[in-house]
């Protein structure tokens, strides 16, 4: 089970996905308007929300007592009314893969879900891993969205390219690219057609990732330089403002001390956020400018250009140590 927690009321797509993790994998089998409501009162409010000293607020219910309840509940259900417009936001865009219902403004869990179901749910748990709180949730569920971005990534690069996952518990950092860092980034830049400058090593120590968790490349079975190369990071988290210093570490222009490049790599951020509008635009363009971003939107419909994505999600599960409510 979860824990709600904080509830980001004033944030549409956010309520949204507090809505679906509390049927998916909390004890709501649906949720009403009356139950959204219910939702955010529950929820703690951070210093940001709460009301100033100076305003009255003789029942610390978190409104004016100017206001009478009539006035409270309408903020409230309009608050809720936008979360359910992007519900409807999702149910067009996501079509299929989309596991939940909305039936007169209540929302369910489908039945029966599919691979693709289940690849959303995983998103929703990984943007939202504060709700779990299990030993290590947000490290592991971090960890499986990486493996799903990698397959992302795998994707956008073509069939015939290569992606490595440069993270140093993974996989290709214990064969591909064996060692410590310094012996790790320069097998990793001479991959990418790429070269190290003079005294590279002061500006890394020897442990670590250098900040790159992925790594698309397509060498044109070439040896000049100037590959098609993209580097990606990612970021398992629900506020853009927690998502910046990933946004930035995918630019590698902001290194340019240590790599020398002829082309500039593409600059890829994963995202497992819906961070979208009802009408479909960004949240807000300025936290996805300068990268590619790839959300939940775009995850999962590279993952669904074929009949299956190539995951295994059951183990990813697993691997997370989440289950879907009974």
């Amino acid at each position: 089970m979860i824990e709600i927690g904080r509830v980001a009321h004033t944030r549409p797509h956010l309520l949204a996905d507090t809505l679906e993790i509390a049927i998916a994998f909390g004890d709501y089998h649906t949720i009403s308007m009356t139950d959204a409501v219910g939702i955010i009162n529950g929820s703690p409010r951070v210093e940001a929300e709460l009301l100033p000293l100076d305003v009255d607020d003789l029942d610390d219910n978190n409104y004016s007592d100017d206001l009478d309840g009539s006035e409270i509940n309408a903020k409230e259900q309009a608050r809720v009314e936008e979360a359910i417009r992007q519900i409807e936001y999702r149910i067009g865009v996501f079509g299929d893969a989309y596991p939940f219902a909305l039936d007169a403004e209540v929302v369910s869990l489908k039945t029966d879900l599919t691979e693709k179901n289940k690849v959303y749910l995983l998103l929703l748990a990984c943007s939202r891993s504060r709700s779990f709180k299990h030993r290590g949730a947000a490290q592991k569920l971090a960890d499986c969205f990486e493996e799903v971005s990698a397959a992302c990534l795998q994707r956008m690069i073509s069939p015939y390219g290569r992606t490595f996952m440069f993270g140093p518990n993974s996989q290709d950092r214990k064969t591909t690219f064996a060692g410590g860092l310094s012996a790790a980034l320069p097998t990793l830049t001479a991959t990418m057609g790429m070269r190290l400058k003079k005294d590279w090593e002061k500006n890394f120590g020897n442990s670590g990732d250098a900040k790159i968790d992925l790594v698309g490349v397509y060498n044109f079975n070439d040896t000049a330089a100037g590959f098609k190369v993209s580097i990606a990071q990612c970021a398992a988290m629900e506020d853009e403002n927690d998502w910046e210093r990933k946004r930035q570490e995918a630019q590698l222009a902001h290194r340019s001390g240590s790599f020398d490049f002829l082309v500039e790599p593409d600059a890829v951020l994963f995202i497992p956020a819906c961070y979208r509008q009802p009408d479909g635009s960004w949240i807000n363009s300025d936290k996805v400018s300068n990268v590619i971003t790839v959300d939940r939107v775009r995850i999962i419909n590279i993952l669904s250009h074929t009949e299956v994505t190539g995951l295994n999600v059951d183990h990813l599960y697993a691997q997370a140590g989440i289950q879907l409510a009974a």
